[in-house]
């Protein structure tokens, strides 16, 4: 992700919408997904969760887009 910022793709990484990104990763049989943001200089990690479905539920994107708000207003 250093290297590579918003570049970074599939298998390591996805463009989901509206500006966030998914990190993927699996470990013991588990997959593991992490939300996202680039803001200025940064990655801002937005929210975590246990992959459980074929695609990122509309409520995972909604809390890490909520986060993101969020960070704007801060």
């Amino acid at each position: 992700m250093e290297r590579l910022g918003p570049a970074l793709r599939r298998p390591d990484a996805d463009f989901i919408a509206e500006g966030i990104y998914e990190l993927r990763f699996r470990a013991a049989r588990v997959e593991y997904r992490i939300l996202y943001f680039f803001a200025e200089d940064r990655v801002v990690l937005a929210h975590g969760f246990v992959k459980k479905s074929a695609a990122v539920q509309k409520r995972e994107f909604e809390k890490a887009a909520s986060r993101r708000e969020i960070w704007r207003m801060a």
